[in-house]
């Protein structure tokens, strides 16, 4: 369906008067329209969007123009997650989680006039209230260092409710950029564990110096396991000692030494024990979620490629909806003549 309208020459500038008498632009889209092709082309490669758009709403939009706006809002949103309301405010506990995937990247190579293809870390946080099971989002690429993770760290536990009686509970891997991060962060407000499953990872290596079948191995790591969560650490490290390699076998070949030594030197970060009794989580679940759900299912489609820049916006589209605040930044969105523009007033009200 399309309208025609005349078009004329006035001091030679080209004069539409429908187009101006009904308050409308040519090739513009309505709020609607642009709200449900960021959807779809958020969730879909661009091309995918268009074919949906055409099935459910008879409407022949190009995957480029689906692309510009998808690339647009995500700018948006990331602006209107800085000012938007807090989900909550001056929680006694915040339980966090971070963590880091790699998204696919390309940039153009003014030697070869080709580009080059590469991988690029996006770092997630999480952050939700003691008795919560909805985390608050936020991340993005690392090209500000961890300087930058650090500060979408704050901005997540923040928004979780983070106040001067607040402690921070902090969950991740031993990246040490994610521990450190915390107590830059929070200082004395917080602690920090090592996820169990990426012990246990380690725990798994050094299992057949301990046990010759796989079955056997899969018990002594049970049994490790389980003396960690009741605090018994002496136990574990005691029993790696005793099976240490000599000091003449390479590092990469020395497993039980590398997990002795994953453990000593990560002090305080595995009391398990303390966290169950509490009912905090021991396992990263919730950011390994985030980064399938709210990274992966988007950013890592057959042949899909990013620029670092497209990729911080889309990926700022689906934290905005992860994070519940979709329809209050469209609500937000002021549409003058069919060109959304977010409005800082009510986004900051």
């Amino acid at each position: 369906m399309g309208v025609e309208a005349q078009a004329f020459r006035r001091a030679g500038r080209q004069v539409r008067p429908f187009v101006e008498s009904a308050g409308v632009r040519c090739r513009g889209r309505s709020k609607a329209l642009e709200r449900a092709l960021t959807d779809f082309g958020s969730d879909e490669s661009y091309e995918k969007a268009a074919a949906k758009l055409k099935e459910h709403y008879g409407v022949d939009v190009g995957s480029s123009t689906i692309r510009r706006d998808c690339l647009r809002h995500g700018e948006q949103s990331r602006e209107y997650a800085e000012t938007a309301p807090r989900r909550a405010e001056n929680q006694k506990e915040i339980n966090a989680q971070a963590d880091g995937c790699m998204v696919p990247c390309v940039r153009p190579n003014p030697d070869s006039g080709d580009r080059d293809l590469f991988w690029k870390e996006m770092r997630i946080c999480a952050a939700f209230p003691q008795g919560s099971k909805t985390p608050f989002y936020a991340g993005g690429i690392i090209d500000g260092g961890v300087e930058r993770a650090g500060k979408d760290l704050f901005h997540a536990v923040w928004c979780a409710g983070f106040g001067p009686e607040s402690f921070v509970y902090g969950l991740g891997d031993g990246a040490s950029w994610i521990k450190d991060q915390f107590a830059v962060q929070f200082g004395e407000q917080q602690s920090y564990l090592i996820d169990l499953y990426h012990l246990c990872e380690k725990l798994a290596e050094a299992s057949p110096a301990f046990a010759e079948s796989p079955d056997k191995q899969k018990d002594w790591v049970s049994c490790q396991k389980d003396r960690m969560k009741v605090g018994h650490l002496k136990k574990v490290t005691a029993a790696l000692a005793s099976r240490l390699e000599p000091e003449d076998v390479a590092d990469e070949n020395a497993p039980v030494r590398r997990c002795h030594r994953y453990i000593l030197n990560r002090p305080g970060q595995f009391e398990y024990f303390d966290a169950i009794a509490n009912d905090r989580p021991i396992g990263s679940g919730a950011i390994e979620s985030a980064n399938r759900s709210v990274v992966q299912m988007r950013m890592k489609k057959p042949g899909a490629w990013w620029r670092i820049e497209n990729a911080e916006k889309m990926v700022a589209l689906r934290i905005l909806r992860a994070n519940g605040q979709w329809d209050d930044y469209w609500a937000a969105l002021k549409h003058d003549n069919g060109k959304g523009r977010l409005n800082h007033q009510k986004a900051a009200a």
